[in-house]
């Protein structure tokens, strides 16, 4: 071995690998000097992604510059959200970048070696982060024939269309006219008047106020009508609502006609929109050259926002006028009689394109392959189709004399690949159907995302469920697959549907459900149907994104949103949410507390919730299961806390059931305390991350205690509780309780504070019930505060009382548990809670059936 490779291998031992983590972090500080970021790297659709915050003020909004080889190519400012750094910069998450990367950006990328880089955009700028990208070396100009400069060039776009054509068959009669749903409710999301109470009125849609508190952005932006800040939340609203997904967001059609009014500016001949201003004084690359007393450089920034910056943001269905679409539709005068002539956009795509190059335009066989070039990418960008002459589009999807269309002859030939191809069926209406799934309508050359009174959301473009399939009973929609006490419950609540006899369909639903799948369930998920009735097993939060993003199932049904919650109060991102539905669930009588005076007189009903039914789970075997898993043997007496850390720490209260625990045990060495949680590492709040850090401050000084922060499979996790000795809750609050009522099915004692929605359960007949004191929240104690909101401060010194209480009297223990077992099977068991579903379910069917 060479003496290099010695040197080599010696500093990539393992042993090594905190040095390289600091010298790179020292490096990575040089570099970036008064700045703290890092570049991500690519996401799945080709964006380059990073942050960065100045560390002097630790703020974000940092101008930004991305550039290729040496050159800075696009500029911009990172003011995108980043809820996932928020450790990392202190507590900013307004600090996040994106760069889209465009063909030409590729082409320049290829030329570069693949070498990129973002800076800070300033004089001496900084360099937040490089990456050396592998590039396509495949040259459509060498190709041997034009259909292999068109593989080579489009196989991204022909690979997307393949997927289409297995999904979309060749339609056997003519297309059905689109039929778009009632929406009966839907129109709530777009209304200005108030639906929160005690805040002030902010002109704006409910759906912007309900996003304004769901994301804390209360904290950022005073919303009031002729407010600046209001137009600066709309802005962010726009730009990183929902940012890292392909979701429309909805708006309401005057946002849109406000956002999309001309700014009339007295030096300029021609006159942009409003959200095209606020991009462009983002991007001061482009303001330094955008030149709008000229008509060809008015037709570049047009440009630039219809072909880059709204599909980049998501709006090129609804921000992009017919005014725009129509000057980039047109056709120089000079070029009006050429066969297959060029719009504007066209020859702008082109230049822009340089994949494409290979094509002579200035010959009509080059302006043909570029219009169809153009068809096939409109699979995945059907906006092109708007800035393209209607006649052309209309001439090569026309059948010729053979019956083939030119856009059928042009997909065979790419399908070939040097042999003799299978004619692709490409029809008309069969492209359309395609351009369907994507939100298009091709007859009309527009988007469907706007329902009839002209508000844009991405439930608009889905289609109305079969209305072939049975109307069924009831409808549960919620997260079926989830690992979370939601996904339990919905599972559990589609065990419950299924005893009470009536006729029953599941449907998944999880946007914005953090919590990891991998739980299934013998109940059998389908595709949304009609129904009499739906369930929405979702939290309160998070009812409108099932009106905003799924199909429409719920005009002409009666819609039942079933809550969890755990402060005393509804939260101010709970009544949009609450305006949508007929009736409100709860598990408990507290749930009835929170949501009843703030019904607007709508039925809140207590259903109840069951508990998991355990058969296998025997003592002896889960004892043997903690013994080993832990290390433990029959002298150890052990507690168990257990959690999700989603759940939010400072609520499940580890760090006082620790102190409790030393407390009631400190004479006892065979006692230990096993903290069973999840998620962990995917908590990046600081309130929570230092709670974890007192957390393991404690257990260093005390080996009785064991921290695990893992996602056991359901059994594993019933074995957990079962092989203990006690189950030991804290909380500061509860909307239900599912880790105590398991633990009495297990026989298990359960100690845990007196309060809240545990309570409809937990008796001093059947557990330990821990004092406390009632108190206000502060903020940053959980999510969705809202002022005057209480929760319960349980006494250390009585948890220890009640936890020395069970270990030293073990009849008693016996006593409760058998107690707390029968009282549950009794009023809790699936059976239980069915006769109280069915019973409120027939009521409502015999009503709706009363009317019809």
């Amino acid at each position: 071995m060479s003496q290099k490779d010695r040197v080599k291998a010696f500093l990539s031992h393992p042993r090594l690998a905190p040095v390289r983590k600091a010298a790179g972090a020292v490096a990575r500080r040089q570099r970036q000097g008064p700045y703290l970021g890092f570049l991500d790297g690519l996401t799945q659709d080709g964006q380059l992604r990073g942050w960065v915050v100045d560390r002097r003020t630790m703020k974000g909004r940092v101008p930004v510059a991305l550039h290729i080889g040496g050159e800075m190519v696009e500029a911009g400012y990172a003011n995108h959200i980043r809820e996932d750094v928020r450790a990392a910069t202190g507590g900013e998450v307004e600090c996040g970048f994106f760069f889209p990367l465009t063909d030409a950006h590729w082409a320049k990328i290829a030329q570069a070696d693949g070498l990129i880089s973002v800076r800070t955009h300033e004089e001496a700028s900084r360099e937040i982060g490089s990456l050396r990208l592998s590039v396509d070396g495949t040259d459509p100009k060498l190709a041997k024939d034009v259909g292999q400069a068109f593989r080579y060039a489009m196989g991204a776009d022909w690979d997307l269309l393949c997927e289409k054509m297995d999904e979309v068959p060749e339609p056997e009669g003519p297309l059905p006219p689109i039929r778009q749903p009632a929406f009966e409710r839907h129109g709530r999301m777009f209304d200005t008047d108030r639906v929160i109470p005690e805040i002030p009125l902010s002109g704006h849609p409910a759906y912007l106020d309900y996003v304004r508190y769901r994301y804390r952005m209360d904290e950022s932006y005073q919303v009031e009508p002729d407010l600046e800040s209001s137009e600066r939340y709309l802005y962010w609203y726009l730009t990183a609502y929902r940012s890292q997904e392909s979701r429309r967001v909805p708006l309401s059609r005057d946002l849109i006609e406000h956002l999309n009014e001309p700014m009339v500016m007295g030096s300029q001949s021609f006159t942009i929109s409003r959200i095209m201003w606020w991009r462009l004084t983002g991007r001061p690359d482009l303001m330094a050259n955008a030149n709008l007393n000229d008509r060809d450089g008015y037709l570049k920034v047009l440009f630039w926002w219809a072909h880059q910056d709204a599909p980049h943001l998501g709006y090129e269905d609804c921000l992009v006028p017919d005014r725009f679409a129509d000057l980039l539709r047109g056709v120089h005068p000079s070029r009006r009689l050429d066969a297959y002539p060029l719009s504007y956009f066209s020859e702008c795509y082109f230049a822009d394109t340089p994949k494409l190059h290979f094509l002579r335009p200035g010959t009509p066989d080059g302006r043909k392959g570029l219009a169809l070039a153009m068809l096939l990418a409109a699979v995945q960008r059907p906006d092109l189709l708007r800035y393209m002459p209607r006649r052309t589009i209309d001439q090569l999807l026309k059948p010729g004399e053979d019956a083939r269309s030119a856009f059928e002859h042009f997909l065979t030939d790419i399908a070939g690949n040097g042999s003799e191809p299978s004619p692709v069926q490409m029809s008309r209406d069969r492209y359309a159907s395609i351009l369907q799934t994507r939100f298009f309508d091709l007859d009309s050359y527009s988007f469907m995302t706007r329902d009839r009174n002209g508000n844009r959301f991405e439930a608009a473009a889905l289609p109305p469920p079969n209305e072939d399939r049975p109307t069924v009973d009831v409808q549960l929609i919620g997260p079926l697959a989830k690992a979370s006490g939601l996904g339990q419950a919905t599972r559990l609540s589609a065990d419950i549907l299924r005893a009470t006899g009536l006729d029953v369909r599941g449907v998944d639903f999880d946007l914005d459900n953090p919590a990891p799948e991998g739980f299934s369930s013998d109940f059998l998920v389908e595709e949304y149907g009609p129904a009499e009735i739906n369930i929405i097993h979702l939290n309160a939060e998070s009812i409108p994104l099932a009106f905003a993003y799924q199909p429409d199932v719920f005009s002409g049904a009666y819609n039942i949103g079933y809550f969890f919650w755990e402060l005393d109060t509804p939260a101010y991102c709970h009544y949009l949410g609450m305006e949508m539905l007929d009736e409100i669930w709860v598990s408990t009588q507290y749930g009835v507390q929170i949501y009843r005076p703030d019904a607007a007189g709508k039925p809140v009903i207590n259903v109840g919730m069951c508990y998991e039914d355990t058969p296998g789970i025997e003592r002896e075997d889960a004892r043997a299961y903690v013994e080993r898993r832990f290390r433990f043997d029959e002298s150890h007496f052990v507690v168990l806390v257990a959690f999700d850390s989603f759940s939010f720490v400072q609520r499940k209260n580890p760090v006082n059931a620790l102190l409790a625990f030393q407390k009631a045990f400190a004479d006892v060495p065979e006692a230990r305390l096993v903290v069973k949680t999840q998620n962990r590492d995917s908590v990046f709040d600081p309130v929570q991350v230092a709670l974890w850090d007192r957390v393991e401050t404690i257990i260093q000084g005390d080996p009785r205690i064991v921290v695990i922060n893992e996602t056991l499979t359901y059994r594993d996790l019933l074995r957990l509780k079962a092989g203990s000795d006690i189950y030991l809750s804290l909380h500061k609050s509860e909307g239900w309780g599912f880790g105590m009522i398991e633990a009495m099915n297990l026989n298990v004692p359960v100690v845990c504070t007196g309060y809240s929605g545990n309570m409809d359960f937990c008796t001093p007949e059947t557990s330990w019930l821990v004092d406390y004191e009632q108190v206000p929240l502060r903020h940053g104690d959980y999510i969705f505060v809202r002022p005057g909101s209480e929760w319960a401060e349980p006494s250390v010194d009585s948890a220890a009382q009640q936890l020395r209480a069970a270990y030293d009297d073990p009849a008693e223990r016996l006593a409760r548990t058998d107690s707390a077992k029968a009282f549950i099977k009794e009023n809790f068991s699936v059976d239980a809670i069915a006769r109280r579903y069915g019973d409120r379910l027939r009521e409502i069917l015999g009503q709706r059936a009363g009317r019809s």
